[in-house]
């Protein structure tokens, strides 16, 4: 085994085919671990910090792994974290095989230090479902590092049953009522629902969808720059067929917009967007039984929403889905700190 580390974001698109051969060979991937988006991501916001993607190589050459990491500079020393814009990236994680992966690691870790001495490690995004947490447990306490996991967010999830009527007459609470009177309008005609996939049409109605994510007001979010790199990477995913733009109208407006990545048998809810003064006629109800009902229609397994909705904390068939961020420091700078 051997470790090499690469810090020109232009790299990666040489890496593609390997670096997808790799996810495919792995459990939990997602298309936030494809070079499409980590290229994207690291040509857009890789400035200050220096782009340090650790490859795993076999004894042959072949690409067996891959760790994208950064490092950056921080108040409290350099931090070797995951993906320069976490905002945008909610999931991330080690793309690597089980068999290897704690040894992967140490090595990484090792040339890394080598190169660039002290640092403390701050990893956002790795699901509650990702075996790198263990490993990293395991690696870091063997490198004089300790380490805690916190929660940093949750997102939700639904095992996909055979009809949306499963999903609408399950629970019965207040949400649940109104998706069930969202539903009759739907098939009374009161909405139509849009759903762009080529790449063509994706990128006429990226322009929609993006007014509709503005209106929630995300200052965080809807910066030029982040425009910028969603377009590109939507266009990427277009040309792979990768994401579906769904677009709710009422009477003839725009009233509700959703991103869904659509990778191996899950759907991703990425981002969405509403006209708070279409509130009446419930959009985001609206806009969420389309994608469950287009997800069921396309026969996938699973729906995940990847940012936090207060629409699915009503709805029983959601599940909770935990995202860890793993800390790990120098033991004598952690006893330090506490004195």
């Amino acid at each position: 085994m051997r470790v090499e580390l690469i810090h020109d974001p232009g790299m990666i698109w040489g890496l593609k085919d390997s670096w997808m051969e790799i996810l495919s060979e792995i459990p939990d991937r997602h298309p936030f671990l494809t070079p499409h988006w980590m290229a994207m991501s690291f040509e857009y916001f890789v400035t200050d910090e220096k782009l340090t993607v650790a490859l795993v190589k076999d004894e042959f050459g072949k690409l067996t792994g891959i760790f994208p990491f950064i490092l950056r500079n921080t108040e409290e020393g350099k931090s070797l974290g995951f993906t320069p814009h976490a905002s945008l990236t909610p999931y991330v994680d080690l793309i690597v095989s089980q068999k290897i992966r704690k040894e992967a690691l140490i090595s990484a870790l090792r040339l890394i230090k080598a190169e660039e001495n002290n640092f403390y490690i701050s990893l956002k995004g790795l699901k509650e479902t990702s075996p790198s947490i263990w490993t990293l447990e395991q690696v870091v306490d063997g490198l004089g590092m300790e380490s805690r996991k916190s929660v940093r967010n949750e997102a939700y999830f639904l095992d996909l049953p055979e009809s949306i009527e499963e999903v609408l007459y399950k629970g019965h609470g207040k949400i649940s009522k109104k998706m069930q009177s969202v539903y009759k309008k739907m098939e009374r005609g009161d909405y139509r629902i849009e759903i762009f996939e080529n790449i063509g049409d994706v990128d006429d109605h990226f322009g929609s969808f993006w007014r509709l994510v503005r209106l929630l007001g995300n200052d965080r979010l809807v910066t030029p720059g982040k425009e910028a790199f969603l377009r590109e990477v939507f266009m990427l995913f277009a040309r792979e067929g990768w994401i579906k733009l769904f677009i709710v109208r009422s009477d003839g407006w725009r009233i509700a917009s959703g991103a869904v990545f659509d990778y191996d048998e899950t759907y991703y809810l990425y981002l969405h967007g509403y006209d708070p003064e279409a509130e009446e006629a419930k959009p985001l109800h609206a806009l969420l039984l389309a994608i469950i009902y287009d997800a069921i229609q396309s026969r996938k397994k699973r729906l995940e929403v990847v940012e936090e909705n207060e629409l699915v904390k009503g709805l029983s068939s959601f599940k909770k889905l935990k995202v860890y961020k793993f800390l790990a420091k120098q033991r004598e700078l952690v006893n330090a700190s506490v004195d």
